[in-house]
């Protein structure tokens, strides 16, 4: 009866381990496709820098726009400029915070002196 117990303790933590990898995997993937709908969302629109959230279900998704001016080539005689999109999704998992974020460049108008 002891060594039934023991192997039954034993299989019952395997079992819980794997549905908790389970949910947790779920949950991140889940996060990557928010992260990869909101690039997909920006594309076509015209680039304004700056920050914006929302809330899908359990999730928080953060886009943030910035110039990237470093990045850009030293002729100034290029009319496009560099602009780096990130996008940032972050839910609970039990009590802890979890996070995912992708990012990508993006080419945008110069803006003209005035």
């Amino acid at each position: 009866f002891t060594v039934a117990a023991l192997l039954l303790a034993a299989l019952y933590q395997i079992f819980s381990t794997g549905l908790r990898s389970s949910a947790s995997a779920e949950n991140y993937a889940n996060a990557v496709l928010l992260a990869e709908s909101g690039l997909d969302a920006l594309a076509g629109t015209p680039i304004s820098v700056g920050q914006t959230t929302d809330r899908i279900s359990g999730y928080e998704r953060t886009t943030i726009i910035r110039p990237r001016p470093e990045l850009e080539p030293a002729s100034s005689q290029v009319a496009l400029k560099l602009y780096e999109v990130e996008v940032r999704v972050a839910w609970r998992d039990g009590v802890r915070q979890r996070s995912v974020s992708l990012s990508t460049l993006r080419a945008g108008p110069r803006e003209l002196p005035q």
